[in-house]
This record gives structure tokens, C-alpha cells and sequence, in this order.
């Protein structure tokens, strides 16, 4: 993997500057520059996502994406709602928790990323998302409302 080419770090926000995982990833690869992406905006990043043979995240939004999208995915998460995610999708074993670090686990995505299996996403877990996604547009609704 460290010698794998093409690594990219997309941004999934509009920022300036480094950002924790940029600064982490740099450190882990060595001396070897990671290319940075700026946020191309929500079209082209759903783009990207789709184009790339593996996403390593620590993101759950990031994650969501790319295993809908049939992109597998190697989640390093800081957050218990990542690891649930992955656990509802039955994907757990590509979830590698950056508090309780698995090294284990780790060797064996790095012997094996060429050959991840894509995630198969439950309909029940599908539909829970469609439900959030509704329910925090009417959310948003009744804001917007309220101004």
C-alpha cells in the first residue's frame, strides 16, 4: 500500500490550511508527498469518489458515499457513529478505529486492498438512510421557516 501510486486527499470541505489528517497522512507515508485536493464542490467530489478504486476515510459521510457507490472502503474513524455504520453494513472488518488501533487488522488490509470486497448494504440499512435524509430536510425546512 505505502508504495501504492496515486494516493489523493480530497477534501470534503471548503478550507484553507492543513488539516489533522492531512498533516497525519503525510506523516505515515513517509517522505512521500500525498497529493491535497481542494473541495471541487458536491457534483465532482460524488464524481471522484465513484472514479477511485479505494477510499481510506475517517469520515462517515465519505464512507456512506463510497460503499453506496460500490467503492470499497478502508474507515480509520474517530467517532463510535463510524464504527456503527460499518457494523450495520456488515463491514466491520474494513473499520479500524484510530483509538484502538488494530495492527492486525491493519497488516491484513494492507496484504489484501487490491482485493477488498465491496460492501453490500442491507435494505434495512438503506432505508434507515433515505428515512434520516427526510427527516433532516424537514428539519431543515422548519428552520428555514423560523428565520
Amino acid at each position: 500500500l505505502y508504495e501504492y501510486e496515486g494516493l489523493e486527499i480530497i477534501r470534503d470541505i471548503p478550507v484553507k490550511g492543513n488539516l489533522i489528517n492531512e498533516v497525519y497522512f503525510n506523516k505515515s507515508f513517509g517522505s512521500r508527498k500525498i497529493n491535497v485536493l481542494p473541495y471541487p464542490g458536491i457534483e465532482k467530489f460524488l464524481e471522484q469518489i465513484a472514479s477511485y478504486k479505494l477510499i481510506i476515510t475517517s469520515k462517515l459521510h465519505v464512507g456512506i458515499v463510497a460503499t453506496n457507490l460500490g467503492v470499497p472502503v478502508y474507515s480509520l474513524p474517530n467517532h463510535i457513529k463510524t464504527i456503527r455504520y460499518y457494523n450495520q453494513i456488515n463491514y466491520s472488518n474494513h473499520c479500524n478505529p484510530m483509538y484502538n488501533f488494530d495492527e492486525h487488522k491493519h497488516a491484513s488490509f494492507k496484504n489484501n486492498f487490491n482485493s477488498l470486497p465491496i460492501a453490500n448494504i442491507p435494505n434495512e440499512v438503506y432505508e434507515n438512510l433515505l428515512l434520516m435524509k427526510n427527516e433532516l430536510f424537514n428539519f431543515l425546512e422548519k428552520v428555514k421557516r423560523i428565520k
